[in-house]
């Protein structure tokens, strides 16, 4: 698959089903020699993984990309140098448990962010934030918000881990995002565009280095990029995609947007589809096995190590 956008040329999508043998793939975002609209694939040799029955990609950051096998097992991945390293998952509650990637250039170190969340006696939400460093190897631990259910959906984007969260449980709709800074580990509300009712889902995602919402309607995905500042009367709707596929019968599968390009064009998974959304133009679409599902992410290329202490 190929753009004219060499802004994003060192960007690759890895993409993941469970399996007997866990099937992991790369495919390069940009190639300078050809234009062909392809996508060539290329397995990567996973001999430590076995068997895996949920496979779940939570994020991605300069190179790394965290993978979270099954219930118990997080991988911090690198799929430039087919490194690998198996991380210490420490909740009890794994059902409630989620997982976030960061990169603190203050102290130049990468971090993983595990948040739990538990129910006490008197039904009330409590939210548990372990930060682990690389450098270190240690753990910081930090009471997060309460009340709020932290979901799979994170971007790290301006120094922060976002996150989708959930207020209510029984509501999917009453959602908020949380900003967690990675060099103070404080957690903030940040405010959300002003958009038409009548969503179906809400996702972060990451255009250059900006923070963006895309918001799941019945026959259309509105991109918003947020401001900074927070201030919700100024975000600017970046892009409307049509929906090419029916989904009207499909609850749980939904178009995911992974990439915006700077020039309007966006990479989107859907069920078994890769699709590159270009405004005016036909819809470029790749198909996989028919009626398999795939984790997908993008990532950009390094050689940066896996190992957790220096």
């Amino acid at each position: 698959m190929s753009s004219n956008n060499n802004i994003y040329s060192h960007n690759s999508l890895i993409l993941g089903r469970s399996s007997d043998s866990l099937d992991l793939c790369t495919c390069p975002l940009y190639d300078e020699t050809e234009e062909i609209p392809s996508m060539d694939i290329v397995l990567l040799d996973c001999p430590l993984f076995g068997p895996v029955t949920i496979l779940r990609i939570v994020g991605s950051c300069y190179g790394l990309v965290c993978l979270v096998l099954d219930l118990n097992t997080v991988i911090i991945l690198n799929p430039a140098t087919r490194k690998s390293r198996e991380f210490p998952i420490s909740s009890i509650n794994v059902f409630d448990t989620e997982y976030g990637l960061a990169y603190d250039e203050s102290t130049d170190e990468y971090k993983v962010v595990e948040v739990s969340c538990t129910i006490d006696g008197l039904d009330e939400i409590k939210t548990l934030v372990q930060v682990y460093s690389s450098k270190s190897d240690s753990c910081r631990i930090i009471n997060g918000p309460p009340g709020f259910v932290f979901t799979g959906c994170n971007v790290f984007v301006n120094v922060a881990i976002h996150w989708k969260v959930l207020y209510s449980r029984n509501n999917l709709r009453d959602w908020f995002i949380v900003a967690h800074g990675i060099t103070t580990d404080r957690l903030e509300l940040v405010r959300k565009p002003k958009y038409e009712t009548g969503i179906d889902d809400a996702m972060l995602i990451v255009s250059g280095e900006r923070l963006c919402v895309s918001l799941s309607y019945q026959t259309k995905i509105d991109i918003w990029i947020l401001r900074e500042d927070g201030n919700e009367e100024y975000c600017t709707k970046l892009v409307r995609i049509p929906y090419y596929l029916d989904h009207s019968n499909n609850h749980y599968i939904k178009p995911n947007p992974l990439l915006i390009l700077g020039n309007g064009e966006v990479l989107l998974s859907y069920g078994s589809y890769i699709m590159m959304y270009e405004p005016f133009k036909t819809c470029e679409v790749h198909t996989f096995d028919e009626n398999i599902e795939f984790e997908a992410a993008t990532y950009t290329e390094s050689f940066v190590s896996t190992e957790f202490r220096k």
